[in-house]
């Protein structure tokens, strides 16, 4: 009985039966409301969305009244108030019907919307990405009921009652829009297959206004009729805003078949060279239109409206390197653009201005094609390179001073950092020490912090497997050694970080510059990551000794050059050289000066931070009164006005749980009333590195030997 349960959850992610539902998305795959307790968010001044879901979306939990369970469970909870658990076979009939009816199923079963359920992996790849293959389409029932349903033959149904009949009565009129009106070519009309919404008996369908309505079919990429847009004709004497029969925006009436998928209108016109430009229009009727014009491929329109792009065609438009808006030239049109190149990639992404608002406005002004062509070829680049006085920088500094977190960083979340620091900007940041000294668990900790807050993050992997910063990340979310508790603890915390926009690049391993930066562009459009992590320099550089030096140099300025360009946080390991010695038992340290590149270290990153380990009583060397180990930070080079170069803070180090603050107080072990041992260093093992209870009580003063006359 409850077969297509199965078929739900095989089809559909928890994340996307919460969609389905009305609940609204939150960062990452968290949502809102519960489905349960109607909770909108998870209390306080924590204002994110109360549930989450695990890695693979199938499983979610809400933060506020502890309910958790899978896309059914969902559904039980919204439907009838009642865990799944408790649902009769009546219930389950009634929740059948209700999937059925938002399209998550059909009552055989078989998937509706194909792609609905997509799940999103958390797990970044860095390898290339291919074209999806050819999905298995749903058969829809031969004769539906109901206004702008969608069937097998609407759309031919449609063009043959526009085309293949006599032009009389509305049909005429239709045709006397898009030919005299919208100067649409017959050829392209024909190619695009528009036709005039009929119902299965023959007579046109109007609104209520007495308005015909215009049919385009929507294709997927292999050419496929997978939906219809409806788009009212205008008609004389039926809007009191507007006469004659172009219309205007008061009797403009669009609609699509509810259910269905919303390819990209074009989409299986992408030519197989990705180096020729891609036009991005804001309508289908603008497609049209430069297919008149003789742009008979790499011509596309999204189909939910001009601000919003689905990742199923941003897979289609990954390949292309470039990419050209063709946006109505208003603010509304500017507004779009912005949202859409932000999305798809500023770098290869350039805007065209026509003399007209958009491309069929230029056809109806009779516009020669070689405007057109121009406007295309001279279309300016969205990258931001040009050239400007002083003055016109003037909004831009207001904006920042009206903005600190632009201007002065967004914090670290400690006191004592961002005082030395000045926050966290879209900058080069390089991390080094020497080996032991927790480097790696400390840029793990900062964007961790990061996350927590809500900030989208990425942290690489290439040392060591990604399951050794699961194990750091876990240790931070449960604030101890995670293999103390319960695994149900274990679990719970895993869906909490789970919840959370952070992200680990699934890569072992070297990867090449070019790669990483591509994989960091991919990322920024379209998980929204603005912050980095990468572990370390050596794996992006290839080893050979008599390069090595030109090589990381390059690799540095390249870095610092993206961090700025793309407005995003790197923060990039860096191993010092072999060459550093210990100075006759004296204190000393890592300094800039000792890593490898760093004359390139000097010129293009904007900071570079030591980190060195300090067991309990040792500062800088020396003993001291302090029962706890911590990290002092060292500012090597800080380019921020709002930071203090040659400065350095100390943070208390939890081991057991890998975190740091201000104070020994503020840290989990700390919290407890826990000390580590004396022994404990930060670079032992972290199975001998766990907090325990003991008293605190004063350093015993060594005693002082006798000195004695030398020989």
């Amino acid at each position: 009985m409850n077969n297509w349960i199965s078929d739900l959850k095989r089809e559909h992610t928890a994340f996307a039966v919460a969609r389905a539902i009305g609940c609204d998305a939150g960062h990452g795959q968290a949502f809102g409301p519960c489905p349960a307790c109607k909770a909108e968010k998870r209390g306080g001044d924590d204002r994110r969305k109360p549930c989450g879901t695990d890695r693979q979306s199938q499983g979610w939990h809400c933060w506020v009244c502890g309910a958790k369970g899978d896309a059914a469970e969902i559904l039980a909870q919204h439907f009838l108030g009642k865990s799944s658990k408790e649902v009769d076979s009546e219930g389950w009939e009634k929740l059948r019907q209700e999937s059925v009816r938002l399209n998550l199923i059909r009552d055989s079963g078989e998937e509706v919307q194909p792609g609905s359920g997509r799940r999103h992996a958390r797990i970044l790849s860095a390898s290339n990405f291919v074209k999806r293959p050819e999905d298995k389409l749903p058969e829809e029932p031969p004769d539906p009921t109901g206004r702008f349903s969608f069937s097998v033959d609407l759309a031919d149904r449609c063009f043959s009652a526009l085309w293949e009949k006599e032009a009389v009565g509305f049909t005429a009129k239709a045709q006397n829009y898009l030919r005299s009106a919208r100067r649409l070519g017959m050829d392209s009309l024909k190619e695009f297959k528009i036709g005039i919404y009929v119902d299965p008996s023959g007579d046109v369908v109007l609104s209520k206004a007495g308005r015909p309505y215009i049919t385009i079919p929507l294709m997927d990429e292999h050419g496929r009729v997978v939906n219809v847009r409806f788009r009212s004709v205008p008609v004389d004497g039926t809007c009191e805003h507007c006469t004659g029969n172009e219309g205007c925006r008061k009797c403009k009436e669009y609609r699509v078949c509810s259910g269905r998928p919303l390819p990209l209108f074009g989409g299986n016109r992408l030519s197989t060279d990705k180096t020729s430009p891609v036009v991005v229009t804001e309508g289908e009727f603008d497609v049209i239109a430069l297919h008149t014009y003789g742009f008979e491929s790499n011509v596309v329109s999204g189909t939910a409206g001009a601000t919003t792009w689905s990742d199923e065609w941003m897979d289609l438009l990954e390949p292309h390197e470039d990419i050209v808006g063709l946006y109505d030239a208003d603010e509304k049109g500017s507004e779009g653009w912005t949202k859409a190149s932000e999305k798809l990639g500023k770098y290869r992404c350039r805007r065209a201005i026509l003399p007209c608002k958009d491309a069929n406005e230029a056809l109806q002004k009779h516009i020669d094609v070689e405007v057109i062509e121009r406007a295309i070829a001279n279309a300016k680049g969205d990258h931001g390179i040009e050239f400007r006085t002083v003055d016109g920088f003037a909004t831009q500094l207001e904006e920042l001073i009206s903005n600190p977190g632009k201007l002065r960083g967004v914090s670290t979340s400690s006191e004592n950092l961002d005082t030395m620091l000045g926050g966290i900007r879209p900058e080069l940041t390089i991390i080094s020490g020497e080996t032991g000294m927790g480097k790696t668990t400390f840029a793990t900790w900062l964007l961790y912090k990061q996350a927590e807050s809500g900030a989208a993050v990425a942290v690489t992997s290439f040392e060591q497997q990604p399951i050794g910063t699961v194990q750091k990340l876990l240790r931070m979310r449960i604030g101890q050694d995670f293999t103390k508790v319960s695994q149900e603890e274990r679990t719970a915390a895993m869906m909490e970080i789970g919840s959370m926009p952070l992200y680990i690049l699934d890569h072992y391993g070297n990867i090449e510059l070019e790669k990483m930066m591509e994989t960091m562009r991919y990322a920024k459009r379209r998980l929204g990551i603005r912050k980095f992590l990468i572990d370390h320099l050596g794996f992006l550089i290839k080893p050979n000794p008599k390069t090595e030096r030109t090589d990381i140099e390059h690799a540095i300025r390249s870095m610092a050059l993206f961090a700025k360009n793309e407005e995003v946080s790197i923060f990039l390991i860096v191993h010092p050289s072999n060459s550093q010695k210990d100075h006759s038992g004296r204190f000393s340290r890592v300094s800039m000066e000792n890593l490898k590149g760093a004359s390139g270290l000097r010129q293009d990153a904007d900071n570079v931070l030591i980190v060195t380990a300090e067991p309990p009583n040792i500062s800088r060397g020396t003993r001291c009164k302090r029962e706890w180990p911590q990290s002092r930070i060292y500012a090597d080079k800080i380019r921020s006005e709002f930071g203090i170069r040659g400065s350095d803070c100390a943070l208390a180090f939890d081991p057991g749980s890998c975190m740091y603050a201000d104070s020994w107080g503020q840290t989990p072990a700390g919290k407890n009333g826990w000390l580590v041992p004396r022994m404990g260093h930060h670079h032992q093992k972290e199975e001998d590195a766990d907090a325990v209870e003991i008293p605190l009580e004063k350093p015993r003063r060594p005693k002082r030997r006798a000195k004695t006359e030398e020989p």
